[in-house]
């Protein structure tokens, strides 16, 4: 809404459907020696918003007769209003105070965490049987090959795709009622949207790392949301683990490759056209993205690509995390401690677990993660 009056500076007034106002004032007009200005054609001149994050949908002027203005003193009038809009949205909003809200008086920590698996193939799922792990977590994509699941003691947990789409839900769906015939109970939600796909599964859901879980809040968050226990989060140190109030099970990954990234596209497929079927997103078990692939960097490093949901690629870390000497893990509190196997053989896997029954140290190259030293 601009003003353009003699004796006055003219005024234009600007607003958005926020409710933010700012307004900028120009020189006062002069009389016209030859055409005068009129209210249409400085509407006109004021509506130009290109160049800026505005688009002007409604506008008037009001012009005394016989004045003239600049085309140079519109513009700077323009430019000054929308600046100063542009200000006021930006503007720090008034902080806002309120009670502190203190957590439930809940505790679930545990004395010692109880060994979990996690694994990649159906050979390292069998070796593991005969060592009783307090949990077996698949992929839920392997478990929908499977007609019959063998005796074991422990429970049998789905991991969901990291990665998926709305197109995809109807076949999750089958395979989280198919996997439940077999005898799964519990399933692992890696992101906020596996919630609602778990929600009538008539499983329990457990909160894997990609939920990120930093602090307490978010474990309330979680079991606020109905899930039995959660993973903490691999970027954590010891002392922060320790020091989280476990008002739901919380769990650690205690050994193997950390995920690093999740590729749209599969890597291996502009090397080899492995892409054999567009029938679905699971990975075909003949497809060449499934044997050993790897991704060097400068230094030598050889990190694995591992295929993922959808024709994807799962980057793991170079190195394994290795914690079998050290007792800190045993000390925060955990209900459960996972041994997440990506790239190993199937003896490998159950050497292993055998060495974080005893605390042996690592016979090969490690890491420790950012257990001691944390993120910067």
């Amino acid at each position: 809404s601009c003003s353009c009056q003699a004796g006055q500076p003219v005024s234009l007034t600007v607003w958005d459907d926020d409710g933010h106002v700012a307004a900028a004032e120009g020189p006062i007009p002069e009389p016209a020696q030859n055409k005068a200005l009129t209210a249409t054609d400085l509407e006109f001149r004021l509506q130009k918003t290109g160049g800026t994050a505005f688009r002007c949908t409604d506008g008037s002027a009001d012009v005394a007769d016989g004045l003239f203005l600049s085309a140079g003193a519109v513009n700077a009038l323009r430019r000054d209003a929308l600046a100063a809009l542009e200000n006021a949205r930006c503007a720090v909003p008034v902080r806002r105070e309120q009670d502190f809200s203190p957590l439930p008086n809940l505790d679930c920590t545990a004395d010692t965490p109880a060994l979990t698996v996690s694994v990649t193939s159906w050979p390292q799922a069998e070796a593991l049987l005969p060592l009783a792990p307090a949990r077996i977590d698949l992929p839920l994509e392997l478990l929908a090959e499977r007609d019959a699941l063998p005796d074991f003691a422990g429970e049998w947990c789905a991991i969901l795709p990291r990665v998926w789409r709305d197109r995809n839900e109807p076949q999750l769906r089958t395979w989280l009622a198919h996997a439940k015939k077999l005898g799964v109970t519990s399933a692992l939600a890696g992101n906020i949207g596996h919630l609602p796909l778990l929600r009538d599964a008539g499983l329990t859901i457990r909160g894997d790392f990609g939920l990120n879980v930093f602090n307490s809040r978010s474990l309330d968050y979680l079991r606020r949301k109905e899930l039995s226990s959660a993973c903490l989060s691999f970027e954590l140190r010891f002392p922060q683990m320790r020091d989280i109030q476990k008002l739901i099970p919380a769990e650690a990954i205690v050994y193997g490759r950390l995920p690093l990234m999740v590729t749209e596209n599969c890597l291996v497929q502009n090397e080899t056209g492995c892409r054999l079927s567009e029938a679905g997103d699971a990975v075909p078990q003949q497809a060449p993205c499934r044997k050993p692939n790897f991704l060097h960097d400068r230094t030598g490093a050889k990190f694995p690509l591992l295929p993922a949901y959808g024709h994807r690629t799962e980057i793991q870390n170079s190195a394994s995390v290795w914690l079998a000497d050290k007792p800190e893990w045993k000390h925060c509190g955990l209900t459960y401690a996972r041994l997440r196997f990506t790239t190993e053989a199937p003896a490998e896997c159950a050497d292993i677990f055998r060495a974080y029954q005893t605390g042996a140290p690592a016979s090969g190259p490690f890491t420790r993660g950012l257990y001691y030293r944390g993120v910067d």
